[in-house]
């Protein structure tokens, strides 16, 4: 009965299973998260400051409700983050517990399981990293149903999740209500699943109902399933027109073979208008690096200050390229300092520069799912040990564009177009994002 690490395409898992014996596989699973939901701090704080530092919550005629549930066939299994230990162990000066306390507190967990409440099957899945394996995502729960329950199929509507994350006045998250909710199985807070009163039965529903009415969270699954197909057929003929105009092909031909720029001595500089994590560096891989004689440029990947990026930039318009901006440009004064390079060269740029904007419309809520999931494809390449993983934006950029957005206008600004792209989900397996990523409630 030993710690065992995993690791998959999920990123990393740390486990423990009983003996042999004492193991049990199951359609039916009743989960439970671990702090607040089984156990608590002796000492009156929210994080145990050691291995010593726990009791059960309850005491001994509602801790049998579990045995219960062993009793009927339920496999017990505890799903935990404990994202804090390793953040422990970093900080040497940290007197919160880390990981070898973890360990050692389990230990003396499961021994009370044992000794007095005579529960001997109890499996605990421990998530260390923000991963695909962090609650809410699934990670965990697929982990156990997958290795360690020998295949069988679980029932997930007639298995339970208990967790106290619940979006409650005075919870911190929601992550074991979106938990149950990612995975499909019923939801009960630790007081409804412990208390024998029918009168708390419909609290897992209003909680349930206060989710979906959030509109903070967002449900990739109703997103999807409401799709406006139109969007797609607009975007795919925004960027035919945007095509037409830097390869000079008239937008009444069927045929576009060529993918040379400046067949008449244009130039073009093209400014890309976005929040962080709105896709405009997959717009660009998607449509424009096939072309020709268009230099990119982006800030997330120039090795050098802003000014020197702007030198960049100067450079190749002065050397009569076309150029494309992959950088937020949110603001007037941001995207002024490119027109302006096309109007002050001596070589009269400013007659063959065509200035194009492409504006972003990825709403702040879909910015914001996007770069979780990027955080979390990213840790997950770390931990699997590749070295060329993206990287994600603080959420403070986010909320930094939205709040200093300036609309590109034809009014305040001299451009010759605007293109505006509305956000559709496309799921590459090859570049991390899957349809079920996209979907969870983070």
């Amino acid at each position: 009965m030993a710690f065992e690490e995993h690791i998959n395409q999920n990123g990393n898992i740390l486990f423990w299973q009983p003996e042999e014996k004492f193991r049990v596989n199951s359609k039916q699973i009743l989960g439970m998260d671990l702090d607040w939901t089984i156990i608590k701090p002796i000492r009156g704080k929210i994080h145990p400051i050691d291995e010593n530092d726990w009791e059960f919550i309850v005491k001994d005629s509602a801790m049998s409700r579990i045995k219960n549930k062993i009793d009927e066939g339920y496999k017990f299994v505890i799903f935990t983050n404990q994202g804090g230990l390793l953040d422990a162990d970093k900080n040497k000066s940290d007197k919160k517990m880390g990981l070898i306390g973890f360990k050692n507190r389990w230990v003396n967990i499961y021994k009370k399981f044992q000794e007095e409440h005579n529960i001997h099957s109890v499996y605990l899945i421990v998530s260390l990293y923000d991963d695909f394996n962090r609650k809410p995502c699934t990670g965990m729960w697929e982990f156990m149903e997958f290795q360690l329950n020998d295949n069988i199929k679980v029932q997930k509507d007639k298995s339970f999740y208990v967790g106290d994350m619940a979006g409650r006045k005075g919870d911190h998250s929601s992550s074991d209500l979106l938990f149950a909710l990612n995975v499909g199985t019923q939801f009960q807070v630790p007081e409804v699943f412990y208390s024998d009163s029918t009168l708390l039965t419909n609290r897992a529903s209003v909680l349930i109902k206060d989710v979906y009415k959030n509109d903070k969270i967002f449900n990739g699954g109703k997103y999807i399933e409401e799709f406006d197909k139109n969007i797609s057929r607009s975007n795919k003929k925004i960027i035919n027109d945007i095509k037409n105009i830097l390869l000079n092909v008239n937008t009444n031909s069927n045929t576009n073979s060529n993918t040379n720029l400046n067949a008449n001595n244009k130039q073009y500089l093209i400014l890309f208008v976005g929040s962080p994590a709105s896709g405009k560096t997959t717009y660009y891989k998607q449509n424009f690096s096939d072309i020709n004689n268009l230099v990119y440029l982006s800030s997330d990947t120039f090795n050098g200050t802003p000014a020197k990026f702007n030198k960049e930039v100067e450079k190749e318009l002065k050397n009569k390229n076309s150029v494309i901006i992959d950088n937020t440009n949110g603001t007037i004064k941001t995207r002024e300092k490119y027109i302006k390079l096309c109007q002050s060269f001596n070589n009269k740029i400013s007659e063959n520069c065509c200035i194009i904007y492409i504006k972003f419309n990825t709403n702040k809520e879909i910015c914001m799912h996007l770069n979780t999931l990027r955080t979390k494809i990213n840790n997950t390449c770390v931990l699997q040990g590749f070295k060329d993983c993206n990287h994600n934006v603080p959420a403070v950029a986010i909320h930094s564009y939205w709040k200093r957005l300036e609309e590109p206008t034809m009014e305040k600004e001299k451009f010759d177009y605007l293109f505006e792209i509305e956000y559709e989900p496309k799921f590459n397996k090859k570049e991390g994002i899957t349809q079920n990523m996209f979907e969870l409630l983070l």
